[in-house]
């Protein structure tokens, strides 16, 4: 799942995933974001910190309140320059940090099917 209120950066991660065999939903708001993830729950979220209403913060921290949607990963996908405060709020609560500006498909794509490699492996191994 991708929430991102910039409809080109929805399009590019379709444009990537897709060709991959990834099932993409897309929300551009932080609430429609949310109200997808509790109904769909997506293996995985890519998502942006800027966006208008609610911000990306805002949305992981209600993600992560609510058991229902608490164990999915989050990949955060943005342009905002990353403060220490930032980093420290991001710490130990997503998978994976990706600048706009530096976006590598490939890197990008090795990182989700780690991640999404890690939710398959049996627990306790």
């Amino acid at each position: 799942m991708v929430i991102d209120d910039e409809r080109v950066v929805l399009e590019l991660m379709q444009a990537v995933l897709t060709p991959e065999g990834f099932s993409v939903l897309k929300a551009q708001s932080g609430p429609e974001g949310l109200a997808v993830a509790r109904a769909q729950r997506p293996d995985l979220i890519v998502l942006d910190l800027l966006m208008p209403e609610m911000d990306g913060f805002q949305v992981m921290d209600q993600l992560k309140h609510d058991p229902s949607t608490a164990g999915i990963p989050i990949v955060i996908f943005t342009a905002r320059a990353l403060t220490r405060e930032d980093k420290d709020r991001l710490n130990g609560r997503i998978s994976y940090l990706a600048q706009k500006g530096r976006f590598s498909k490939e890197e990008f794509l090795l990182h989700i099917r780690t991640i999404l490699a890690k939710l398959e492996q049996p627990h306790g191994r």
